[in-house]
């Protein structure tokens, strides 16, 4: 039954193609013309584009802003960054901070174990106070000994003087004798004398007045005195060694009390310099300087922050060491190594490299733009700090550190950072793009200005461009066809990457200048390479 019907369907659809082949004909011719008239209209549209991109490209000419620029990029770095380490080796037992805290400074970051400390710094104070007795004593035994040395001169002194006194009453004595044995040996020298005149006159014995007996007493007299006369000087001799010895003994006397007074002297000047000695003496010097050093040591024990800013990194850990291998073998952190890394937020700066040949530009105070990836459209501020006075590399790049100046807000250390130095720049100039300046044959420089006032017929093609009805100066279009311009003497001055600065009296702001007088962009399409190009 299936059969029969499938086999009706094929004849009916074969009788149904048979009956209007005309149709289908028709259709087909439609089709194909619809393709041709298609293709005919997009060439024709092509062309009438490509016509139009020919036209001659301009710009506005408008006062702006130029600024000469030195990029590089870098970092944001904190410009106040201090490490708090620790030389100490104790334990560290507590810590007050977590990372991303902000702390003043002075305010407490961790804490060490103080316990060995404590009991070192006891024992200190104990043998500090044991050497100051000590010492103590000895300047008293030393001070005892200097009153000794006063009370033993004193004593000598007084014996002394004694002894001379003694000796002086001596040798007065003994003078008092001699001076009179000498008094009596000259009284019997006189009555020698008078004795021996008295048997020399006496008459000889033919004078009838000798008598005999007479002069024999006289004899007698003179043999006594004589007698007398010897004893005498003997007596005198004896006196006078009698005040020899008493001198001796006097002048010994007052020698013995020059040198034992003199060594006495020595003896009180020895006690006071030992009493000296004993003053400056400190045998708890050595303990005062271990005291000193482990006070020291036990205010260390408290780590506070050195200045104000956030906590950016931490490294300390409770039971390690501070500083160096932990207790008993446990980790610590080394000595050159920071327990907590502080860095003030708020003052930021950038270090970067700039090549060689901007860095002869690039000047200490000049200002920055920076800008981040992170925010789109926004800036911040800033200025150069320091440059390098040699190539840092060798590739010969000079490192800059550029400070930021305007508040920070939410830039944060770490971010990659864009630095647009300016190092030369004009306010409120004319400005073309380099290609729109050319040279005239007086070799002075020109820009054409371009007014579309008319239309007139390109010399290759019908198609109508617009052109200028005061003194037509031929050029060239992007594409290489003929345009038309005015020239205008102009005065160049500052340049930038894109942009050069003119001036002159034909300028006028609004004006139209051809953007490519001399066709340097023709390879470049339509749009001619310049920032701000543009037919009209």
């Amino acid at each position: 039954m299936n059969e029969a019907k499938q086999t009706t369907k094929k004849r009916n659809d074969s009788s149904f193609i048979k009956r209007n082949k005309k149709l289908f004909i028709i259709l087909i011719v439609i089709a194909a013309a619809a393709v041709v008239f298609f293709l005919v209209f997009s060439n024709n549209m092509r062309n009438n584009m490509e016509n139009l991109m020919q036209a001659p490209q301009t710009i506005k000419l408008e006062k702006m802003d130029l600024e000469q620029i030195v990029s590089g990029t870098g970092t944001l770095q904190s410009r106040i960054t201090r490490e708090v380490t620790s030389s100490l080796s104790y334990d560290i037992i507590e810590i007050y901070v977590d990372e991303g805290d902000y702390v003043m400074m002075g305010q407490l970051l961790a804490r060490l174990d103080t316990s060995q400390l404590d009991d070192d710094i006891a024992e200190l104070r104990r043998n500090i106070s044991n050497a100051e007795a000590q010492d103590s004593l000895s300047l008293t035994q030393a001070e005892r000994k200097v009153q000794d040395a006063i009370n033993q001169y004193s004593i000598d002194e007084a014996k002394l003087n004694n002894e001379i006194n003694n000796a002086s009453a001596n040798l007065s004595n003994a003078k008092t004798a001699r001076d009179i044995a000498l008094a009596d040996m000259n009284n019997k020298q006189q009555f020698l004398n008078q004795a021996n005149n008295a048997v020399t006159n006496y008459p000889p014995s033919s004078d009838p007045s000798f008598d005999q007996t007479v002069y024999d007493n006289l004899v007698l007299a003179a043999a006594a005195a004589q007698t007398n006369y010897d004893n005498s000087v003997i007596t005198y001799g004896d006196q006078q060694n009698l005040v020899n010895q008493a001198q001796t003994a006097y002048d010994a006397a007052v020698q013995q009390k020059d040198t034992t007074l003199r060594q006495s002297s020595i003896n009180f000047q020895n006690a006071r310099d030992a009493v000296d000695t004993q003053k400056l003496r400190d045998s708890a010097a050595n303990y005062r300087s271990q005291l000193r050093t482990n006070l020291d040591n036990r205010e260390k024990c408290e780590i506070a922050a050195p200045i104000s800013g956030t906590i950016t990194v931490i490294n300390a850990v409770i039971g390690n060491s501070a500083g160096g291998g932990g207790a008993m073998g446990g980790a610590g952190i080394s000595a050159s190594s920071a327990l907590f890394t502080i860095e003030d937020t708020n003052q930021l700066e950038i270090t970067s490299s700039v090549p060689e040949y901007d860095a002869v530009i690039v000047r200490v105070g000049m200002k920055a733009r920076i800008t981040t990836d992170a925010f789109t459209g926004k800036y911040w501020e800033g200025i150069i700090k320091s440059i390098s006075t040699k190539a840092t590399d060798d590739s010969g790049n000079f490192t800059m550190v550029i400070e930021v100046t305007s508040p920070v807000e939410e830039l944060a250390i770490g971010m990659n950072a864009k630095i647009n130095i300016i190092t030369e720049y004009e306010n409120n100039v004319f400005a073309v793009p380099y290609d729109a300046v050319t040279t005239d044959e007086m070799g002075r420089s020109v820009v054409y200005s371009y007014t579309p006032d008319i239309m007139i017929p390109n010399e290759t093609d019908s198609i109508l461009h617009r052109g200028t009805t005061s003194m037509p100066t031929r050029g060239v279009t992007g594409s290489g066809t003929l345009q038309t311009g005015t020239p205008i003497v102009v005065q160049t001055g500052m340049e930038t990457d894109y942009y050069i600065e003119i001036s002159g009296d034909g300028l006028k702001e609004g004006m139209l200048i051809l953007a490519d007088p001399e066709g340097k962009n023709a390879d470049s399409g339509s749009g001619g390479g310049f920032p701000f190009g543009g037919g009209f």
